[in-house]
């Protein structure tokens, strides 16, 4: 894997930018798969950061499921080496 690949390539005074991260789970059977896509927005008007969830699950009524789940931008912490983000009490990382 490529060392800036997952970098945060942004920082927090920016204006107007957006970034964020797909994680993709999918069950062995192939039948159910969730993602997550934790990310910062630094619009002038609405910054924030926040945890997006998909759930492809066909026992869903719909079979899928989504979500955005709002924060305040003072909850974004990233470290760079090893690649994390941690969101309140969500962290991503490679591993």
């Amino acid at each position: 894997m490529r060392k800036d690949r997952n970098l945060f390539q942004g920082n927090l005074n920016k204006k107007n930018y957006f970034e964020g991260w797909y994680y993709k789970q999918v069950s062995t059977d192939g039948k159910t798969a969730i993602s997550f896509i934790p990310g910062i927005s630094l619009h002038a008007s609405d910054p924030h950061c926040f945890v997006q969830y998909i759930i492809v699950d066909e026992t869903l009524e719909n079979g899928i499921s989504t979500g955005y789940v709002r924060f305040p931008v003072e909850s974004f912490v990233w470290n760079d080496e090893p690649f994390a983000v941690k969101i309140e009490d969500n962290f991503f990382s490679e591993s």
